[in-house]
């Protein structure tokens, strides 16, 4: 390991990477949360530990996923951790965020006045773990990890993910409704009408035991039905987003986040679901979904409605509506962080990798860029 220079250089890494010590490394992160590190919803110990006991507990994983979570530490304890796990499930053994499946934000964790990460150290350690390539994604321009580790890594070429969110700015329910576009303000208004003239329809937080378990199950039997046509993202559902979101979601809160089930009601029954999450900053619009046989009514876009409203009512300054190009997100706002990615090799295999993809982009680029100048 190369210490860095001064105050600086009693650092040093170390690697969680079995089950054992991965359930005390919960300890880690409360002493990072004592020296003021902001631990995000999704780098909290409670949702990756929830996605490890999804992902990571299953017959296959010892030969496709293996626990390597660096620790960086001082004489006061932890002053950093790289959440990362080694995926054999490709020809290449890849290093990658834990949960980035099921995350939409991916960070290092770091403790207030670390300004600068001992570079070789780590990088030694991610070239002993087993992998050709490091590659981190879902990146916030305003994290820790793009700050301490993106000068170092090299920027993944990919079109960024960008995620929406409206910026609610202690603005009324009135003056956000105003702002949605009016076709579908008027839309959602006529349709919420002529729900109740069928029955009756309510909004309902599910914060009982029972009422929570229903709506879960609703949200995730409803998520299986829209991936009946694709059997791979189906089983992946099955076999560990449903147990994950069936854990995560029957707490009260994971990390510093409250967890937020609700649905629309109506005849007695939810005909439209949502699993998210709430903070001081900020509402997670995660897992959305409705019954089809609804779907005239737009059951889904009301619920969003009423979600919204309610944090304009509680103050919670951002809607955020995660990754995801759809275009009920645009109609909502223009404003998105724009995700970056790095990929950093690991050795000749990992740099070989790279090039191939790079060549393999650059011709595709050329080939549309040729036929977006041919005479239509």
């Amino acid at each position: 390991m190369n210490p860095l220079p001064g105050a600086a250089a009693a650092l040093s890494w170390r690697i969680v990477s079995t089950p054992a010590a991965w359930a005390e490394a919960g300890a880690d992160w409360q002493a990072l949360a004592r020296r003021g590190a902001a631990v995000g919803l999704f780098q909290s110990y409670e949702w990756l530990d929830a996605w490890w006991r999804a992902a990571g507990t299953g017959a296959s994983t010892p030969a496709r996923l293996a626990l390597r979570v660096a620790v960086l530490s001082d004489a006061g304890g932890p002053r950093a951790i790289l959440p990362l796990v080694l995926d054999r499930t490709g020809r290449l053994p890849v290093l990658r965020f834990m949960a980035d499946d099921v995350s939409d934000y991916c960070d290092l964790i770091a403790a207030p006045g670390l300004d600068a990460i001992d570079w070789p150290g780590l990088r030694a350690l991610m070239a002993r773990s087993g992998a050709r390539l490091a590659m981190l994604g879902q990146v916030r321009p305003d994290g820790a990890a793009a700050r301490l580790l993106g000068p170092r890594l090299r920027p993944d070429r990919r079109p960024p993910a960008r995620a929406p969110y409206v910026d609610l700015a202690g603005r009324s329910w009135a003056e956000v409704e105003q702002a949605i576009p009016s076709s579908w303000r008027k839309d959602m208004r006529r349709l919420g009408k002529r729900l109740a003239e069928r029955a009756a329809w309510r909004y309902v937080e599910c914060d009982a035991p029972a009422s929570r378990a229903a709506a879960i199950d609703f949200v995730l039997r409803h998520k299986a039905g829209q991936l009946a046509d694709d059997p791979s993202t189906l089983a992946r559902h099955e076999s560990v987003f449903a147990p994950l979101a069936r854990a995560a979601f029957a707490r009260a809160t994971i990390g510093q986040a409250r967890t937020h089930v609700s649905v629309i009601e109506s005849e007695g029954r939810p005909i439209a679901g949502h699993l998210g999450f709430v903070d001081a900053q900020r509402f997670y619009y995660y897992v959305p979904t409705y019954d089809p046989e609804y779907q005239a009514f737009s059951p889904g876009n009301l619920l969003m409605f009423e979600l919204l409203r309610r944090c304009c009512e509680t103050g919670v300054p951002v809607f955020d509506l995660l990754r995801g190009d759809y275009a009920y997100k645009w109609r909502l706002t223009d404003k998105a962080v724009e995700l970056a990615s790095y990929a950093e090799p690991l050795g000749l295999m990992g740099r070989i990798f790279l090039a191939i993809r790079s060549a393999y982009r650059f011709r595709n680029r050329e080939q549309s860029n040729r036929a977006a100048s041919e005479p239509g």
